[in-house]
């Protein structure tokens, strides 16, 4: 995969974390760290959240500092006072996550994705089914994800558009739903850049094909028995036999061609 291109794509997820602003209730105004700050009080309206979801899908910048004022939040860091300066997720003073395993909740967890195509793109959800992760001596030492893949919906689209484009997506020419029930993803190694931001490289089954990938996460501990994961990897899905209008594959498909590399995004709860 092109690593310009998975730079890219990942900036949505990861990396170290920093506050951009204040907050407002205005969803038209709404600054990455106001959206954070409803977000992690829940206290954010119908319209907030919409706007909130469609600036982090459209804007990888606006993402990461969403990400990193979450995790401000969570600390208990005033966000207007450090919007200036930004902070890595090193400098802030979170516990590392206890030793131990961690289960995944499913109806708390969320696994969204995002696909580009000339004409534009389109982004949606996919359920976790089950899945856990072990920390040892500060780290990850394992982990899996098992994501539910006949869940999968589109939230860009409504009515007919919607049916149309999950139908497609679940057929032969994508993720083949039925016969393919199933997507894994297990953990291999991680690499610890702090106590809350880990690289972690694993094989990912898409479609009964397994292709190892690297994924950014940024874990921080809930309490003495729970944790929140946040991060996302991208994805060549050619490499799965997902060619549909793929330039590789067909030439001369003009405004037609869907670009190869798609994006996961996950916001995950777990507990011990």
């Amino acid at each position: 995969m092109n690593k310009s291109i998975l730079y890219i794509g990942l900036c949505i997820t990861l990396a170290a974390y920093a506050c951009g602003g204040g907050t407002t209730n205005n969803a038209a105004e709404l600054d990455a760290c106001g959206c954070a700050k409803e977000s992690v009080k829940g206290s954010q309206s119908p319209e907030s959240a919409a706007k909130c979801q469609e600036l982090r899908n459209a804007d990888a910048k606006f993402e990461a500092d969403y990400q990193k004022c979450v995790l401000a939040e969570r600390a208990g860091l005033d966000t207007s006072k450090v919007s200036v300066k930004p902070m890595d997720a090193a400098g802030l003073d979170l516990p590392a996550t206890n030793d131990g395993i961690y289960s995944f909740e499913a109806a708390e967890s969320n696994i969204r994705w995002i696909g580009t195509k000339v004409t534009g793109k389109h982004n949606g959800s996919i359920k976790l089914k089950s899945g856990k992760v072990e920390f040892a001596g500060g780290t990850i030492k394992s982990g899996e994800l098992i994501i539910d893949m006949p869940t999968l919906t589109v939230e860009d689209l409504s009515g007919d558009g919607k049916a149309d484009l999950e139908g497609h997506l679940k057929s032969e020419d994508f993720f083949s739903t039925t016969k393919f029930a199933e997507s894994k993803f297990v953990f291999k190694s991680a690499t610890a850049k702090n106590k809350h931001q880990f690289d972690v490289t694993g094989d990912l089954t898409i479609k009964g094909i397994t292709k190892p990938i690297t994924a950014q996460l940024v874990i921080v501990p809930t309490g003495e028995s729970g944790l929140k994961i946040n991060g996302g990897f991208a994805i060549d899905r050619t490499q799965y036999d997902i060619k549909f209008r793929s330039a590789k594959f067909f030439s001369d498909l003009g405004d037609k061609m869907i670009e190869d590399n798609f994006l996961i995004t996950l916001d995950l709860k777990g507990k011990k």
